[in-house]
């Protein structure tokens, strides 16, 4: 899966907008670390749904 495909999956499975997320670290790794901007508390809760 490339790069561009495993944005476009976060973006909609958070409901962001792929311009929200950033490559903070990794960006020619295989291991990434990432910002997704937006509205703390949806993501958050997002994210707890998947638990």
């Amino acid at each position: 899966m490339s790069f561009w495909s495993v944005i476009a999956l976060l973006a909609t499975t958070l409901g962001v907008d792929k311009s929200t997320i950033i490559v903070t670290q990794g960006a020619a790794a295989r291991r990434k670390t990432i910002h997704v901007a937006g509205d703390n508390a949806a993501l958050a809760a997002t994210l707890q749904s998947w638990r």
